[in-house]
């Protein structure tokens, strides 16, 4: 061949391979050049990363025309040409990083580069996101969380603010003493305890079966110890003496706490009632539990005299109770933490007749346990009664505990047999009416505390500014749970 035609041949391969070199390149620049904008089938509200979650704006947010990429609605969109593109992702309007990978005009953006902000300060339209209000209260809109705590109803159905509404609660927790710290019972009571608060947060809680305030200590709250001491507590090892109340910081200020220490058991076995009676005369004509005590029971009046906790609070000064509860309440709220006399394994209570029958001497047992409870409540009257004279002025006392009644009528026939001696009338929540206008001397408890029946109660001296609007048994987790179930009574103040 010659080396004309072989030069020939030589240009025109060189022309085809140009030609498809310039075809690659022009095929390249198609793919990278950015598109025109495709409106989407649903315009997103706002231009997060994806998954980040679509914040709805409330009207008075919303201006006229949203900034958003810095461009307006309806402005020509402008391809930009290669050397005007950075090497860095423009950011958008909400953080650092690039848009979602469909923006509210309908562009495409790189899905490689979009990410959530770490943390949006605003909205699409520049203006704080809106906070619950009760988002500052601990574990609110959190798992287990709650919001702030009301008590009791208006007339819409809406919550009345806790400082309208005395908040009582008890709870026989059952045996939690130091010698069992560690065991899962006394870890599901502390920790049932913390979760009551959480959703009820009661104004005053009184505990019973508690041997001191440490094993149950609750954030906010004030304690007052039980009177049982730690050598009674030891020498018992199988049950626990004590009572220990608690009430909230925020709302009380506490004084005369567990004032029987104080008190001489003389002074109350000599305080009178109306009819001129003392407590020694009582004793003398209701014991019948003489078994007890190797067969002196009847002996000694004092042993029947129980001690218990107390405490007298007053409303808090300048706290959020309503002005009209300073004057209501102005000699305060006395609260006496009961556990009365149990002695279901006692089989001598009583001390058999000759030839008598097993079955009627524990008809007589009963009896005696019955009638132990009652000059109990008979021996706390007579303390109480023995307090308001001292003051002067009488505190509304509220007495909350383990009555140990078990029959629905028995709580009614302990009270009728001695509040009226002392001049007291108690309202019964536990009767389950929404207004207390019955008295507990005539009411009968509706609602089983625990298995053995009506064990459980909240009453309280009649006020004319107090009136009862709920009362619950509260329903225990499920674990290592108490054989009495917490209730939970609200008093409003009028």
């Amino acid at each position: 061949m010659s080396k004309l035609a072989t030069l020939t041949i030589f240009c025109l391969l060189c022309q085809a391979s140009g030609a498809r070199a310039r075809r690659y390149v022009t095929d390249t620049d198609q793919e990278v050049k950015p598109q025109a904008a495709e409106p989407s089938a649903k315009p997103v509200g706002n231009a997060w990363a994806k998954g980040a979650p679509t914040v709805k704006p409330n009207a008075a947010e919303s201006p006229a025309k949203p900034v958003a990429n810095a461009r307006a609605k309806g402005a020509p969109t402008v391809k930009p040409h290669a050397a005007e593109s950075p090497a860095k992702p423009v950011a958008n309007a909400w953080g650092p990083k690039p848009a979602a990978p469909t923006s509210i005009w309908g562009h495409k953006m790189d899905p490689q580069a979009a990410g959530p902000p770490a943390k949006p300060p605003a909205n699409a339209w520049g203006a704080p996101i809106a906070t619950r209000k009760w988002a500052a209260v601990a574990g609110a809109g959190q798992p287990g969380g709650s919001q702030p705590k009301t008590n009791g109803t208006t007339s819409t159905g809406g919550k009345l603010p806790t400082a309208r509404t005395i908040s009582v609660m008890s709870w026989n927790v059952e045996h939690v003493n130091v010698a069992v710290k560690d065991t899962p019972h006394v870890q599901f009571v502390q920790k049932t305890l913390q979760q009551l608060v959480r959703q009820h947060s009661p104004g005053i809680i009184a505990l019973q079966e508690v041997e001191n305030c440490k094993l149950v200590e609750l954030s906010g709250y004030g304690c007052v110890d039980s009177v049982v001491d730690t050598y009674q507590e030891r020498r018992l090892s199988f049950v626990t003496l004590g009572n220990v109340i608690l009430y909230r910081n925020d709302l009380f200020v506490a004084s005369r706490e567990n004032i029987i220490r104080r008190t001489s058991v003389r002074d109350i076995v000599n305080q009178v009632d109306k009819a001129g009676n003392n407590l020694r005369y009582h004793h003398s004509q209701e014991c019948t539990w003489g078994g007890l005590s190797n067969g002196n029971g009847c002996g000694n009046v004092n042993d029947d005299v129980p001690s218990f906790s107390s405490v007298l609070l007053k409303l808090k000064p300048g706290s959020t109770w309503i002005s009209s509860a300073y004057a209501a309440l102005a000699s305060g709220i006395r609260i006496v933490d009961i556990h009365l006399f149990a002695g279901g394994s006692r089989k001598d209570m009583t001390v058999p007749f000759n030839g008598e029958s097993r079955g009627a001497h524990e008809r007589r047992n009963e009896q005696a346990r019955s009638a132990k409870r009652s000059f109990q409540l008979r021996s706390i009257f007579a303390t109480v009664s023995l307090w308001n004279q001292e003051l002067g002025n009488a505190p509304v006392s509220f007495y909350a505990g383990d009555f140990n009644t078990r029959q629905n009528n028995e709580l009614r026939d302990l009270v009728k047999a001695s509040e009226e001696d002392y001049q007291f009338e108690l309202k019964c929540p536990s009767s389950g009416l929404r207004k207390s206008t019955r008295s507990c001397r005539s009411a009968i408890s509706t609602r089983k505390t625990s298995r053995a029946g009506f064990l459980d109660h909240i009453a309280y001296d009649s006020h004319s500014h107090l009136s009862t609007t709920s009362f619950a048994v509260l329903k225990q987790p499920k674990g290592e749970t108490s054989d009495h179930s917490p209730i939970l009574a609200e008093v409003r103040i009028e």
